[in-house]
């Protein structure tokens, strides 16, 4: 499974890193929204895992841009927010799923590749 981490969180990107090498999947991880928008109109993910807090844009507006680059691959956001708005506003522009940190890491590959499988033809 090829994902997209978007993540500001060196930390967080570690814990997944390590199960995604036990696993054998592959984990691309960009800093910032941009990096992230950039990396879907250039690679094929099987799916993104974004923050919705990131340094330099939203979650929510690189969901947006996803629509548009990558129609088809499911966006999963990782976040801490409990925001009911931040969720219904992702929900509306496709988001598959919601991650509140903190998080297992296997269990949220798991569900990523639970996802993927519900979603490839």
């Amino acid at each position: 499974m090829h994902i997209l981490l978007i993540e500001d969180d060196a930390d967080t990107h570690l814990l997944l890193q390590t199960v995604c090498d036990q696993q054998g999947h592959q984990l691309y991880w960009c800093e910032t929204g941009i990096e992230g928008i950039q990396a879907v109109s250039e690679n094929r993910f099987d799916v993104v895992l974004s923050d919705i807090s990131l340094p330099d844009v939203n979650g929510l507006v690189v969901a947006q841009a996803l629509k548009e680059h990558a129609a088809g691959v499911p966006v999963v956001f990782l976040t801490g927010s409990e925001s009911p708005n931040d969720q219904a506003v992702g929900e509306s522009l496709g988001a598959a799923d919601y991650i509140h940190k903190p998080f297992d890491p296997a269990q949220v590959i798991e569900r990523l590749k639970a996802l993927v499988t519900q979603t490839t033809p």
